[in-house]
């Protein structure tokens, strides 16, 4: 529970070691005993990212499994550079869940060469095997119109209908309207 809010609050993982202020205040508050039991909690660095780590397979497992229990879904990827200019590559399932759509975060892992389509469809495809996810279920594809992404010969959408060929794809509206909001420079 203390790994939980220490990660919702977006502390530090080492902020359970500097706690010692928690401790004097049960000891004084609920006594020697309880005090106790607050001092056998590890929360070290490693033990909080222990922990974290945990949660968070737990919940990519839910999301995996929720995936495969229904008879379609769609991906949306983006690709990005960090503050440190590492491309990454983030890519979301949705899926129709009680008469709604469910948006949820697949993975995101750096393209640390090139962002090619063939790299992009290596890391989704490594991802889907990994996962037991089946191409034969992927409905729809989402992304920006980057030439890697959507080119028509070789870009990311084409390698997806090569696995399978009922796949649609689509440009991202909010990366539309963000095209055509750009201010046009002067004399064009």
């Amino acid at each position: 529970m203390l790994s939980y809010r220490i990660t919702r609050d977006k502390n530090p993982h080492t902020i359970g070691e500097t706690l010692t202020c928690l401790l004097e205040c049960t000891k004084i508050i609920l006594g020697d005993t309880a005090a106790q039991k607050i001092a056998d909690l590890s929360l070290l660095d490693s033990t909080v990212k222990s922990r974290i780590d945990d949660m968070s397979a737990n919940i990519k497992r839910q999301i995996i499994e929720k995936i495969k229990s229904f008879p379609m879904f769609a991906v949306q990827l983006d690709e990005s550079t960090d503050v440190a200019s590492i491309s990454q590559l983030m890519v979301f399932a949705r899926y129709v869940h009680r008469k709604t759509i469910e948006k949820e975060f697949l993975f995101c892992s750096p393209l640390t060469e090139t962002t090619t389509a063939t790299d992009i469809m290596n890391l989704v495809s490594d991802f889907f095997s990994k996962e037991h996810l089946d191409w034969g279920k992927l409905i729809g594809v989402c992304t920006d119109g980057a030439p890697a992404m959507v080119g028509c010969r070789a870009g990311f959408a084409q390698l997806v209908k090569e696995k399978n060929p009922l796949v649609v794809s689509t440009h991202c509206f909010i990366h539309r309207q963000a095209l055509a909001a750009k201010t046009l420079p002067k004399g064009l």
